[in-house]
């Protein structure tokens, strides 16, 4: 159960150089607001994008929000010093994209969160109705260049932190600051530790498995495919993942490769341990496509791609690779 305590917008206008801060709070007793809130907000507290990370000693944002949680300060002053923060950064980046703001607090399975979104603008067309004098009613085609994301839209510049613990989860944007990269969310605004996202921790081990079975000879297809099904079978009985144990599993019958998959990881400075969303490790991990040097594209489930009895590659004498597809009884055409 998600629940909304407090909620306001600030508007960010580039073009004039101006940051709106709201001197009232959203009316999230609304239907529309609430709805919209929630939505964002539950799609990111389960995001396998989500980087975590810890308030660094020097942090300033830690001080502000430390306030507010004792309630030294109200929550219109907290969502102000984070729009204005964050606006003044924003304004320093070579990325000045019209954007809005929204700073929450609200409260899921009883924790205590203070969150902020960075909306960008989006450009979309609609209708006007236009009474000409002497011609009647005319309609018109017209842009409209403030639109808000829609709820199950992409957020890429956003953090939710815990009130209690001070844990942050968070999505960040590099962007060049006086000539410099910067990812304003963690380096500038909060002033936190990073640990990458378990989306990309699995994305990192499953290149570095077929990168070994590659050069070991081994097939590559095969091997990640038994890398993605170790993710799907990990997330029915556990929330964590582990790369090292990947690599026990994957690579279990060749020492050498094993060898050679957890100095990569060690390499990677890879986490022991990364929390994944069940949900999202299995949309990640429940199929893998195949592109021949023939132009053939297959899409195979990753628990059918290292399974013999439907599908087997052949390694021919002339060292090119056959695959044979097994036990079709039905072939549907979907062109």
């Amino acid at each position: 159960m998600l629940t909304i305590n407090h909620g306001a917008l600030q508007v960010f206008d580039f073009t004039s150089n101006l940051c709106l801060l709201s001197r009232q709070e959203l009316d999230v007793s609304e239907g529309l607001v609430d709805t919209y809130l929630v939505k964002q907000l539950e799609r990111l507290l389960t995001s396998s994008d989500n980087k975590t990370g810890s308030f660094l000693d020097q942090s300033l944002f830690k001080g502000e929000l430390t306030k507010y949680r004792d309630q030294l300060e109200d929550f219109l002053s907290f969502a102000s010093y984070v729009g204005t923060d964050f606006f003044h950064y924003l304004s320093l980046s070579d990325k000045l994209d019209p954007a809005d703001l929204l700073v929450v607090d609200f409260t899921a399975e009883d924790v205590s969160y203070v969150a902020f979104l960075l909306l960008g603008h989006k450009t979309a067309y609609t209708h006007q109705v236009v009474n000409e004098a002497e011609g009647g009613v005319s309609n018109r085609l017209i842009p409209h260049y403030a639109i808000l994301p829609n709820p199950t839209q992409k957020v890429d510049s956003y953090a939710l932190i815990n009130q209690e613990t001070l844990e942050i989860a968070f999505g960040d944007v590099i962007r060049h600051i006086d000539g410099e990269e910067a990812a304003v969310v963690a380096d500038k605004l909060l002033q936190c530790s990073t640990v990458i996202s378990a989306k990309e921790v699995i994305k990192t081990v499953n290149k570095i498995a077929k990168s070994v079975a590659e050069e070991h000879a081994a097939n590559a297809a095969v091997v990640l495919s038994k890398a993605k099904s170790y993710v799907l079978d990990n997330v029915e009985v556990s929330d964590k993942f582990s790369p090292r144990e990947l690599g026990d599993q994957v690579f279990a019958d060749t020492p050498a490769m094993k060898s050679d998959f957890e100095a990569r990881v060690a390499e990677a400075h890879l986490p022991p341990t990364v929390q994944v969303d069940k949900k999202a490790a299995v949309a990640a991990a429940k199929s893998q496509k195949l592109k021949t040097d023939t132009g053939i594209e297959l899409t195979v489930p990753s628990d059918c791609l290292h399974n013999p009895d439907y599908i087997e590659f052949i390694n021919n004498p002339d060292g090119s690779l056959s695959i044979e597809l097994k036990h079709i009884s039905k072939l549907v055409n979907r062109s």
